[in-house]
């Protein structure tokens, strides 16, 4: 059994481990076919508080140690999502076949489809490939110095795709990006994380990953579709089912170093 094989509704096995570095160059997959690795930004070790008061389920507020990881720049877009089922020989939506939106991000993807993408970047690269954690998107997107908003406290207006019609292309929103450029991580669409949705484990301190016996995934980021400003700072929560898929559902990857 390949490691693509081992993903489905009724479970998920990890593959072989793979290891470190940030690389964007594209990979050749057998004589014709190439696919682009996402590109990522390196988050060094730190410290930083995740939670917050304003809900139950920001609770309790932590001080939370994070070893490092890159995350991807963007969310991962038509384009590499095209190249990825072009590569298995999947069938490719007209959406995501369309060039006018070959960068925007993915959408109508399940929290599956997102994992089993991030085992064939595995697969081809020998690197380790997975969804961030919360604590890894919450890490990325406010910084030790919890910024409110990713780029930072002030007003998001004109900042993000809220409120609006539809996805845009990633990396429209510039000045919305983190000052390390991680791009959208409020807006657009809203992203899958790793974990199980459930409330904060008081004593996981140290790269702590969501355990929870609740059939849903957490998302992170808020999209295009809503219209509730609260969504948009970087302690903001929601979930779904991991079988779910919305058009204003998609993710970005990250890569560990262990």
């Amino acid at each position: 059994m390949t490691m693509l094989q081992n993903i489905s509704a009724g479970g998920l096995r990890r593959g072989n481990e793979g290891l470190r570095s940030v690389a964007q160059p594209a990979v050749c997959v057998g004589r014709t076919r190439s696919i682009r690795i996402p590109e990522m930004i390196r988050v060094p070790q730190g410290e930083f508080q995740m939670g917050c008061l304003r809900w139950l389920h920001t609770q309790p507020l932590r001080n939370i140690t994070m070893t490092a990881f890159s995350i991807g720049k963007y969310p991962v877009t038509n384009e590499e999502y095209r190249s990825f089922l072009t590569t298995l020989g999947r069938r490719i939506s007209p959406l995501v076949a369309d060039a006018k939106y070959s960068k925007h991000p993915v959408v109508d993807v399940s929290w599956f489809d997102a994992m089993e993408y991030c085992r064939f970047l595995e697969e081809i690269t020998g690197r380790k490939f997975s969804l961030p954690t919360e604590a890894q998107w919450e890490f990325a997107a406010k910084g030790a110095q919890g910024r409110i908003y990713p780029w930072g406290n002030e007003s998001y207006k004109g900042l993000v795709n809220f409120d609006s019609r539809g996805t845009t292309p990633v990396d429209l929103y510039m000045n919305g990006a983190t000052p390390t450029d991680i791009f959208d991580m409020s807006g657009n669409v809203w992203e899958w994380c790793f974990d199980g949705n459930g409330g904060y484990a008081p004593k996981d301190l140290k790269d702590p990953v969501q355990h929870s016996m609740e059939p849903f995934r957490a998302l992170r980021g808020s999209s295009w579709r809503q219209f509730r400003d609260s969504t948009l700072i970087t302690m903001s929560r929601n979930c779904n089912r991991p079988e779910a898929k919305y058009n204003d559902m998609g993710f970005r990857v990250v890569e560990n170093d262990k």
